[in-house]
């Protein structure tokens, strides 16, 4: 999931901080607790949460909430090999 956060919200210009309060938030804290959990003002926490609405086009939480509950689990699409229990293969930097 954290992978899964980090490339969408890297792909919608979602800063640093700003994946945190989303991840904090897709893990069921509420603003006042994730200002709690951060160290930082609740006001700053409502200014990333509106930050982080406007970029992804959200309307509210409860819709910014459904998107992310969308998307596919990144980290499995990167390691199909993984499910398989087979070692990732390797290139010997010959071309054949």
């Amino acid at each position: 999931a954290d992978t899964t956060l980090a490339l969408y919200g890297s792909a919608l210009g979602l800063t640093a901080a700003e994946v945190r309060v989303l991840g904090l938030l897709n893990g069921g804290l509420g603003p006042k607790q994730i200002a709690s959990r951060l160290g930082v003002a609740l006001s700053t926490v409502r200014t990333q949460l509106q930050s982080i609405r406007s970029k992804t086009g959200s309307k509210g939480l409860r819709d910014l909430l459904s998107r992310v509950a969308q998307l596919p689990p990144v980290a499995d699409l990167l390691t199909p090999w993984a499910q398989y229990g087979k070692p990732k293969p390797e290139s010997d930097g010959d071309a054949r």
